[in-house]
């Protein structure tokens, strides 16, 4: 499912924002944009994305202001310093000129003194970004249950619709076998061909078999029970959903080879039209 979710933690020195965004995918892909300072912690966010969602492909953004000022520190390269102190004073020397180095001349030369990034306290940092992250996920989860709720709402719907084109197909099958033994009775007078009348039952009772969708439409109601069990059911339930709705849809199919009847044919195009529907839908549920 989709979703989006943010949080946001501070501290007297540092404001964190947490950003997550989900789409639609089979398995749990995650992707995390982070300072690289925090890189680090990066394994620790992926944990708790994995403990929350496990559908989507996540996108985690995470943006850092230091408030005041990103904390640095003053280096100073004291042995290019006196590299630079003995070459001016030989300098002098040989230009006959009084030595006049000061540390402020010396100071604005290349390299002398930099400015350091100071690594961050990780763990005073991890603090806040738990909050953080664990605020956006838990928005992201609520919005995600707000889109299931409805789209088990149009599920719960289309099931009905297949259990009525169902009920209609199990009211069709009895008839399959007398309006099977009429049509051949016909095609027999019309051709004026006599028949041994066992031999003729025998061929009506293989065709009987062979048509039979009995085990088809029983299994075939019994994953529409267990697919409404499965809406009511707490945690994870696309894949056994994804599973279920093929055994749906091969039923179906079996239902469509065996019959000879156009009506049933019809309603084998409706039943698969909305199984299908379905079988989109739950792409969406985790």
């Amino acid at each position: 499912m989709t979703g989006y979710g943010r949080g946001e933690a501070q501290s007297d020195t540092l404001d964190i924002i947490v950003e997550v965004k989900a789409v639609n995918n089979k398995f749990l892909d995650t992707n995390i944009r982070m300072p690289k300072e925090l890189s680090a912690l990066e394994d620790r966010l992926r944990k708790l994305m994995a403990a929350a969602l496990d559908r989507g492909k996540v996108d985690m953004y995470v943006t850092v202001d230091w408030l005041k000022g990103v904390p640095r520190r003053v280096a100073v390269d004291e042995s290019l310093a006196r590299a630079y102190h003995e070459a001016l004073v030989a300098l002098a020397i040989d230009l006959g000129l009084e030595p006049d180095v000061g540390v402020a001349r010396l100071a604005s030369f290349p390299d002398v003194i930099n400015l350091k990034d100071v690594p961050p306290d990780l763990e005073g940092v991890w603090a806040l970004l738990e909050d953080a992250a664990g605020s956006s996920l838990r928005a992201l989860v609520v919005m995600r249950e707000s889109e299931g709720e409805a789209l088990a709402k149009d599920i719960e719907r289309r099931l009905g619709t297949v259990s009525e084109h169902l009920a209609e197909v199990e009211k069709l099958l009895p008839e399959g076998t007398p309006a099977y033994r009429e049509k051949l009775m016909k095609r027999l007078e019309e051709i004026r061909l006599t028949v041994d009348e066992a031999r003729f039952a025998q061929e009506v009772a293989l065709m009987a078999e062979r048509c039979d969708c009995t085990e088809e439409t029983v299994r075939l109601r019994s994953h529409i029970g267990q697919f409404e069990g499965m809406l009511k059911a707490e945690g994870p339930i696309g894949r056994k959903m994804d599973f279920l709705v093929q055994e749906m849809n091969r039923e179906t199919n079996t239902i469509g080879s065996k019959s000879q009847d156009v009506r049933i044919t019809g309603l084998v195009l409706e039943l698969k039209s909305e199984i299908e529907k379905i079988r989109e839908q739950i792409q969406n549920i985790e």
